[in-house]
This record gives C-alpha cells, structure tokens and sequence, in this order.
C-alpha cells in the first residue's frame, strides 16, 4: 500500500532533502507549532523503507515516548506495513523486518547495548541529559548510522545548543525553523497571547525559538553558584523534603544544606514503597544529624510525616505547598541564586529542572510556577524548602524582583 504524507512546509522539505541514512547529522532548532514531530515520522519512516534496519527514538521522558509511539501507529494504522507493535515495549516492527524502538532518557543505563543501523533521533534534545548522550552516541558507531536532532532550544550551554553551534560540513548540518514564516501554522494573534501569559523563558524558547542567555532563565547564576569543594559538614544542617507519590511518575527528593548555604546532597528515587522511603530518609537523618527537617505536607505528605516522626525524635516541621506559600519560597531561591547566597552540587537533574523551572501568568492575573508539563521538579522543590527552612532562621532577608 502506498503511505501519503501531507505536504511538507518548506523548513521540514529542506532537513527532509538532505538527511539521510549514510552517516549524516541534522540538528534542528524548532520552535513549538513548527512541525517537528511531523519531521522525526517521516524521517523513521524514510530509514524503515530500507529492510532489517533498526532505528531508536529518545524522549526526555517515557510519556514523551508514548505519545510519539502512538502518534506513529496511528500514522501508519491502515497501511499495512507493520507487522507487530507492541505498546508496553514501545517497539513496531515492519514486514520488511525493520523496527523502531521508541526509548526514554530516564532509562539511562538500560539504554547500553543497542546498534543503530537505520536512524537515532534525540528528540527534545535539549532536555535529555548529557551522561544519556554519551551513552546513546556510540550505538551508530557500528553501521556509521546517522543522528537526526531535533528540539526547541534551552540555555546557550549543553550538547544541543553545541552541535548546533558547530560549522556545517558535508556530514553535519543546523537548521533553524524560527526564520521561516510559521503563520500557517501560528498566527500572530496567538503570538501575541502567548507573549501575555508565558514566563519570558518559555516565550523566548519555545514561540521564539531562541537560546538563552542565563538571565533568561527564572532561576539565574546557576552555573555561578555551582560549588567544586564538598560542602563542611562541622556546620549545622537543613533538611528539606518533598515527597512522590512512589508509583514511578515523580520523585520523592531530600536536600541537605548548611546554615551558610552550601548544599551537601540532593537525592531523589522514584522505586521505592512508602515504607522504604521513610526507611531511606530516616537513615539520612541519622547520618546527617540535621538540627531541623522541613517536609511537604500536602495529601501524602501527612501519612509520610506520621511514619517518618516515628522513626527519629529530631525535630520535624511540616511545609503545606499552596501557590502562595510555593511563590514565596522560589523567590526567596532565586534570589540566592541570583545573590550566590546558595552553593549547589553538581547534579545532572537538579541543574536540568532549575533551567526549565518557568513562571505563566493565568488568566485571573495569579502567577504560578512549575515545570513544563511532563517534566519534574521534585529537587527544585526540596531545595527551596530547605532554603526556607535556613532562611527562617537567618531573620530579615531582602527579597527582590526576579
């Protein structure tokens, strides 16, 4: 059966026409509303039409690979290529015995030991850390296979923002879709809305299409306040928790810092029973000897304080989370990132949700911050609670506009 796709929009046509299977690196900056998804289909499906290939797509995160699993099965539901696809492996293979692997960048070490032969695809690149890159590029090493990269961009820094950066040569090529005309897919109408309502962050990435500089960011100075020296531990700790639900969807994170403001650890797990989590944390308390614990209150929060107040006789305060009591904690951050009050360790996903962490205005006027949808942030949470927590100890703090 013969597959008819929809007419290619100009910015998609040129990465289709020059990205193929034999070796080559595409990098495409794509502002939201552009088509991007779109491209990565009909590029998969491009590589597939070879037979016996295999081509792997990496999300942020498994929701990510889900939805663009689904959005590919749909696609091709009534052309009668497919052989099998299998929706709790994530995997559609094709009668040509190609196959697809749709994977997750949360997967990390399980992502070892695949081949490419057909095509990678880094989708949201910018979001997917650096450590799962290095583990992800070695696999087309083998049939030189080629690496489509595709995202709407993040700071000025990382493994996207670098390869885009690079001079294009015979094998590697950027392409930035924010220079075309996108007004029938985004009019300006809604530009003009989003403007209104987005954090400068969000606008500026994803309507725009453009980098940041860290002043960006909501959070700045992050690299700033990224501490070499192991924190002193002679100093009085702060704990701070913010608990998950434990099924997998988000993390329950526990920040330590000293009463001067240098982060000893941030650790989070998300494979853990509520019991096992009240185990693991006590056992931190006990190593730590921190002189105050701040925890999330808030529906599981209650059950988890019960249990974890059983387990030590510290002192242990409750945190209820509501727009206003969150606001004023993650200005009183910023404001330590920005000053270079706080010292952090360096932490793949701490630094990740501290880039992407955005405010959006609603429509009742009240700004609200949180990741962007899909996305965690558990350790911006437990930092800012633990910063609260010394920052209530410390008296008169000047907060200013962030």
């Amino acid at each position: 059966m013969k597959i008819v796709f929809p007419k290619l929009y100009e910015w998609q046509k040129e990465v289709y026409d020059w990205f193929d299977i034999k070796g080559k690196i595409a990098v495409v900056l794509s502002p939201r509303q552009s088509g991007k998804s779109f491209l990565c289909l009909a590029e998969l499906l491009k590589a597939c039409s070879l037979p016996k290939t295999t081509s792997i797509v990496v999300e942020p995160t498994l929701a990510q690979s889900r939805k663009m699993f689904n959005e590919f099965v749909k696609l091709l539901d009534a052309s009668g290529i497919i052989e099998k696809a299998n929706e709790s492996l994530l995997h559609i293979r094709f009668k040509n015995k190609s196959e697809i692997l749709f994977k997750s960048a949360e997967q990390k070490d399980a992502l070892r030991g695949y081949t490419v032969s057909g095509i990678l695809v880094l989708d949201e690149c910018a979001f997917i850390p650096q450590d799962v890159i290095d583990i992800l590029l070695p696999t087309t090493t083998v049939h030189k296979a080629s690496i489509l990269i595709c995202s709407t961009p993040l700071t000025s820094d990382g493994y996207f923002y670098t390869t885009y950066s690079e001079p294009d040569s015979d094998k590697k090529r950027s392409f930035d879709w924010s220079l075309y005309d996108r007004s029938e897919l985004i009019s300006e109408e809604q530009i003009e809305f989003y403007k209104r309502t987005y954090s400068r962050k969000k606008f500026t990435t994803e309507i725009l299409g453009q980098f940041l500089n860290d002043d960006g960011s909501l959070f700045t100075n992050i690299e700033g306040c990224i501490e070499s020296e192991p924190a002193d531990l002679t100093e009085n700790l702060y704990f701070g928790i913010d608990w998950g639900s434990g099924n997998g969807q988000d993390n329950t994170a526990v920040c330590c810092i000293t009463h001067t403001g240098h982060m000893v650890f941030i650790k989070y797990f998300n494979d853990k029973t509520p019991t096992e989590q009240v185990n693991v944390i006590a056992n931190l308390i006990n190593q730590y000897n921190p002189i105050k614990i701040t925890v999330e209150s808030n529906s599981i929060g209650n059950v988890y304080f019960d249990m974890l107040q059983k387990k030590t006789k510290q002192r242990i305060i409750k945190f209820n989370t509501s727009n206003t009591t969150k606001n004023k904690i993650i200005d009183k951050l910023g404001v330590a990132l920005e000053n270079g009050d706080i010292q952090l360790v360096r932490d793949n996903e701490l630094l990740k949700e501290l880039r992407m962490y955005s405010a959006e205005t609603t429509r009742s006027g009240k700004i609200t911050y949180n990741a962007p949808s899909g996305y965690k942030d558990d350790t911006v949470m437990a930092t800012a609670i633990c910063w609260d927590s010394i920052f209530t100890n410390r008296g008169n703090y000047k907060i200013s506009i962030i």
